[in-house]
């Protein structure tokens, strides 16, 4: 637990060492910290006055550390550690002992962290217009705590950073950072190492106190995702010693803005009623309270003698961890930086006794290994060069998989063929517009003679062609028209997407006769004979039918490629490197035109992405923009400024057209949004569809759409059935298909008929195979509780019969057959079919709905997810949040409004000046709430070739090679080999 304030006046934390609170006042004086310290001398407690002139930029003797001492300036930094609430509990019902070793490890912690911003973080500037940028080392005055502004015990410990640093040769200076602002003074650029170093010290210390407690302790940590608690500490006393969130949302009741709690205005305001100190009184008064739960002094002291010595784990180095952890990183990001390698060993170490030394030495080895020649056991990494003052990574194999991508593009660049004559394309635009109605423009004439030519302006862009649309902008149309002009020249064209939903569309609405990049592979990866000998099968099992009286249907299977085929692989940007990048090879080799469609600024790739982006700069790709989903221009003028990744915009567009809806919790938030799709939803829930961030969300709103569609609809709704969730389905539920199936033969077994005649259920005739796709969406029309079968209207207008349960295909023995129970029955397993009333984000792409109703929330939560949930809706999008996520400003302008609904004048004057008390503080803002910070967060990932075109990582003049010997020398010293 980190977090870190920026000082502007440092009259704040100086007026708490005049009421005693940093100095005196029962805590422990403050010492000084950071290797800037040591070198002018500052050591021993921290005095007031000399941290006073420190926080000015005056040195020791007066002497002016920076240039603009004593002037109104940035004065530093505040660092808060705290340590986890079970470790201050354990602490509070101790004695005086272990008291100060856990003091002790925590100062030891802190220490370790701050060495990391040390190492990693602080640069300065020197020279004309400050070109020379250097390392330097830090001016710290730490002070340790022991309580909350609530009273509850919190040790921690707030380490205030000068702004000023010491340099190698031993001058001063301020830290290096740049600010650059628009015309209106908002800050739209603002670059600081040290921020960007921020998770990866809070996870630096965190790793560091979780191993100093159980090599003096002996206690047993339990790692909670990135953190720790100590497993002796009950949850039940953690919770009830968490009073601050309550005390916040006090102060916001006796002002009436109830749900606030947690807004940075309320945190502010009640900040300054912290009272002095006196860790006797406090001490005592904790020991009573927890002596009531069984926790004491002795309790305490036998959670140290119980705990067996732990066995320290490999070194670091010669572990897999580091591998894993770049190949996470890797299908996460890309490209990693360095920080965020740190961060992710030191959360996974937590409970391996490894401290921060060992970590920093076997980063440095295993990035040393990928840039110096001689050594022995060269790492997985491969380092791309310097990106904001760190290295820039990426794992080896990914690496070398983008380096032979970006060779196969560059080969294709020189094929020339698969070019359309200006008559055939002509003939398919007339076809396009007399069939659709809508008539190209210049833009849509551009884009296509892009893709049936290949031509940019001063080059030929090759075989293989990119083309880029937002959301709405009609790339499917347009894709229709390619591929008429196409065939009309002879070509055939087929097509690919990651998911077998996109494949039916891309088949549906264009015509390209589609199918999963899976099923590409498996085709492909087969020989000839087999191919031959699938045919003669095929032929006998028609043979067959024939003699019984069926039909006979073909084998048609598109996945072949040769010099006459177009192959156009639709949500590229979806879909990951390792499987673009097989099915990419074989159309090079076969010689196809390959066209690639999608929306870069939609969700990412699940594992290693990145490459469509790449291949859309190097063939200059062709970009829609235009939005033709969307009816009303304010609703296009969302979309807009969600692309453009403007949160504040975003924001104050459904702010102002009352779209915005926010309630105190998460679970206030589902309620509500359930509350309002109710009124239309339940009658037609295909119009109006839920999206949800979270699998989490979509299992809780999905249960309450569906009480709420029992408590309407008034007439029976008979059986059901349990999926895979274990959630009863019944008969009229919204559902959604999980998973692809294709189920050969008969299921109906009179189950059609028996409806048939009892409530004139209509079908129609059932063919030999039938075939469902992730993220299809129907809704069950009947259920027969005898065979355990359920029919579905998709929305593509099929009825479908599925059983709910089917063989499960993973159980398979050596010779072919089924696993069997100990009955001898085949082992079955239900089918995966979700209730569809909400949709993840996920699913939800490619499709669109009338009316959109967006949860918001969750670690999910950026800049893309957002843009595709709220380009779902044609005729409106509302949002659901909660008010901490909106943050304070836009809290109190949703209460001003319902006032002014209400005619409210008292209320709308009150709200009005607290407006005015929000708009002053910046944490406050709307562009600084937690939902705008998500909107604005890109997670967009990155071609990691392209940051290293020849396969070496550049070198970065005197600098650069100075930062590699300082950290060979730092491995040296530890006395590793290498």
């Amino acid at each position: 637990m980190l977090s870190a304030t920026t000082i502007y006046n440092a009259n704040y934390w100086l007026d708490l060492a005049k009421t005693q609170y940093y100095t005196q006042g029962g805590e422990p004086p403050g010492y000084y910290l950071g290797r800037g310290a040591d070198a002018l001398g500052y050591e021993g407690n921290v005095g007031k006055d000399e941290l006073r002139n420190l926080m000015k930029g005056f040195g020791k003797n007066g002497e002016k550390l920076v240039q603009n001492a004593g002037k109104t300036r940035h004065q530093g930094y505040d660092f808060c550690f705290s340590a986890p609430k079970s470790v201050s509990v354990f602490y509070a019902a101790s004695d005086r002992g272990i008291q100060n070793v856990i003091r002790d490890c925590q100062k030891e912690a802190v220490n370790a962290a701050i060495a990391y911003v040390e190492d990693a973080a602080l640069f300065t500037r020197r020279g004309k217009g400050g070109q020379e940028i250097e390392r330097a080392t830090a001016i710290g005055a730490a002070f340790e705590h022991i309580t909350s502004r609530a009273g509850d015990p919190q040790l921690h410990t707030h380490v205030l950073l000068a702004n000023a640093c010491v340099r190698e040769d031993g001058t001063t200076g301020t830290f290096y950072g740049r600010v650059k602002k628009d015309q209106n003074g908002k800050v739209v650029l603002a670059e600081n190492p040290l921020f960007d170093h921020i998770k990866a010290a809070g996870a630096i210390y965190r790793l560091e106190l979780a191993t100093k407690l159980q090599e003096s302790l002996r206690v047993e940590v339990v790692r909670d995702r990135f953190s720790f608690e100590l497993n002796a500490v009950p949850e039940s006393v953690i919770e009830t010693y968490s009073k601050r969130s309550q005390e916040i949302d006090d102060f916001m009741q006796e002002h009436k803005l109830a749900g606030s709690h947690s807004s940075q205005l309320a945190n502010l305001q009640t900040r300054t009623k912290k009272q002095e100190v006196n860790r006797q009184e406090l001490d005592s008064t904790w020991k009573q309270e927890l002596n009531e739960c069984g926790l004491n002094p002795l309790w305490a002291k036998l959670q140290t003698e119980q705990y067996l010595p732990f066995e320290r784990t490999k070194p670091l180095h010669a572990s897999e961890a580091i591998q894993e952890a770049s190949t996470a990183l890797t299908q996460e990001h890309g490209a990693f930086r360095e920080s965020q390698l740190v961060e992710r060993l030191a959360n996974e170490s937590i409970g391996t006794l490894r401290t921060y030394q060992e970590l920093k030495s076997s980063v440095d080895t295993a990035i040393l290994g990928t840039e110096i020649e001689g050594i022995d056991d060269p790492s997985e990494l491969v380092s791309l060069g310097i990106e904001k003052f760190e290295r820039l990574l990426t794992d080896k194999t990914h690496f070398e998989l983008e380096h032979r991508m970006c060779g196969l593009l560059e080969e294709h660049a020189k094929d020339r063929s698969h070019k359309i004559g200006p008559d055939l394309r002509e003939q398919a635009i007339r076809n396009t517009e007399d069939r659709t109605g809508v008539r190209y423009n210049r833009d849509y004439l551009s884009a296509l003679l892009y893709l049936t030519i290949g031509n940019v302006p001063g080059r030929d862009v090759g075989a293989t062609r990119v083309l880029i649309g937002d959301a709405g902008s009609g790339k499917t149309t347009l894709l229709a028209t390619a591929r008429d002009a196409f065939e009309r020249a002879g070509y055939r064209v087929v097509g690919a997407a990651i998911a077998g939903k996109a494949a039916d569309e891309l088949t549906s609405k264009a015509g390209i006769q589609s199918t999963t990049v899976s099923k590409w592979f498996h085709e492909l990866a087969k020989s000839d004979g087999k191919r031959a000998l699938d045919a003669v099968q095929h032929l006998g099992r028609m043979a067959a039918r024939t003699v019984n009286g069926k039909d006979w249907w073909h084998l048609d299977n598109p996945c072949f490629l040769d010099e006459n085929t177009v192959l156009v692989i639709d949500e590229a940007g979806m879909t990951d490197t390792p499987q673009l990048s097989k099915l990419y090879e074989k159309a090079v080799e076969a010689g196809s035109l390959v066209i690639w469609s999608g929306d870069d600024k939609q969700c990412q790739a699940i594992g290693h992405g990145g490459f469509f982006s790449l291949a859309a700069q190097a063939t200059d790709a062709a970009r829609l923009t235009g939005n033709y989903r969307q009816v009303s221009e304010e609703d296009k003028e969302l979309v807009k400024l969600a692309a453009a990744g403007d949160a504040r915009g975003v924001i104050e567009n459904l702010h102002e057209r009352d779209r915005l809806r926010l309630s105190k919790e998460k679970e206030d938030s589902r309620t509500k949004l359930v509350e309002e799709w109710k009124m239309k939803g339940i009658r037609s829930p295909k119009e109006h569809q839920i999206l949800v961030s979270t699998n989490e969300d979509r299992l809780a709103v999905n249960e309450a759409c569906q009480k709420e569609r029992q408590n309407i609809v008034k007439r029976k709704i008979g059986v059901g059935f349990r999926n895979h969730e274990n959630q009863t389905i019944f008969r009229g539920d919204r559902v959604v298909i999980r998973e692809n199936l294709i189920l050969s033969g008969q299921f109906q077994s009179g189950f059609n008929y028996l409806f048939e005649k009892a409530k004139h259920f209509v079908t129609q005739e059932r063919e030999a195979v039938q075939r469902v796709r992730n993220g299809q969406t129907g809704t069950v029309v009947a259920v027969n509780p005898f065979t355990k079968e359920y029919s579905l209207k998709m929305d593509d207008g099929r009825f479908i019969t599925l059983p709910s349960e089917i063989r499960d295909q993973n159980r398979k023995n050596i010779f072919g057959a089924y696993h069997t129970d100990i009955f001898g029955r085949d082992r079955t397993r239900k089918v995966n079919v979700s209730l569809g009333y909400a949709l993840t984000t996920h699913l939800s792409q490619g499709s669109e709905y009338k009316h959109s109703y967006v949860l918001t929330g969750g670690r999910m939560q950026d800049r893309e997810l957002s843009y595709v949930q709220l380009s779902r809706g044609t005729h409106s999008t509302k949002v659901y949040a909660t008010e901490r996520e909106a943050g304070m400003e836009i809290c109190l302008r949703e209460k001003r409004k319902e006032a002014i609904r209400q005619h409210d004048t008292p209320k709308i004057e009150e709200l009005e000046k607290l407006i005015e008390a929000a708009s002053e503080h910046r944490e406050t803002k709307v562009e600084n709430s937690l939902l705008a910070k998500r909107l604005a967060a890109s997670h967009k990932k990155e071609f990691a070739s392209s940051k290293c075109p020849e396969n070496q990582p550049p070198l970065d003049d005197k600098e650069e090679l100075r930062i590699k010997e300082e950290q060979r020398s730092a491995v040296l010293r530890e006395g590793l080999r290498i």
